[in-house]
């Protein structure tokens, strides 16, 4: 594949949030553009997503974060949006801190 054509394949994966990994370059370009769009709901034939679908995914998605809560919490906290009640806000730690003088005291 040249680079005009992976670009284009990139292009079409930044567009349906693919990842650019699935791009085979053994195959052609309509080949590989095939592979991508079966791996696209909307490209793939299938129907608009209705407004039931979308309510029962994200159902499945509440009922899901409340089985793993505690992997849910800790991606949060990793990404800085620690936001739970139960936890209380972010530790802000003392600026200034010497080792030193606690020890003297």
């Amino acid at each position: 594949m040249n680079p005009l054509i992976l670009w284009r394949l990139k292009k079409f994966c930044d567009e349906h949030e693919l990842d650019p990994q699935e791009i085979d370059t053994t195959l052609t370009y309509w080949e590989a553009l095939a592979h991508l769009k079966s791996l696209t709901p909307r490209c793939s034939g299938a129907e608009d997503y209705d407004r039931e679908d979308m309510l029962r995914w994200r159902a499945e998605e509440e009922r899901y974060r409340m089985e793993h809560f505690l992997q849910s919490y800790i991606m949060a906290a990793l990404a800085g949006e620690t936001k739970a009640a139960d936890v209380g806000p972010p530790i802000e730690y003392a600026t200034g801190f010497s080792l030193a003088a606690y020890i003297r005291r």
